[in-house]
């Protein structure tokens, strides 16, 4: 990933949440997953904030 360490990682918790949301929306894309079948899985997961699920949705359908 180009960072050279795990120091140099990303600690602002908002930035992490959007880089997450990213990766949730690429992987849904190279699974080949409709929005409908992401949103679906999206929902099978009860412990994760709402917002959480809506920015990966937003994202996957940016990136659309």
């Amino acid at each position: 990933m180009g960072i050279g360490s795990h120091k140099n990682g990303v600690t602002d918790a908002g930035e992490r949440g959007k880089l997450r949301a990213e990766l949730d929306g690429i992987i849904a894309h190279l699974y080949g997953l409709t929005e409908s079948e992401f949103s679906h899985i999206l929902g099978t997961f009860p412990i994760v904030d709402e917002a959480v699920k809506a920015a990966a949705l937003a994202e996957f359908r940016r990136l659309g």
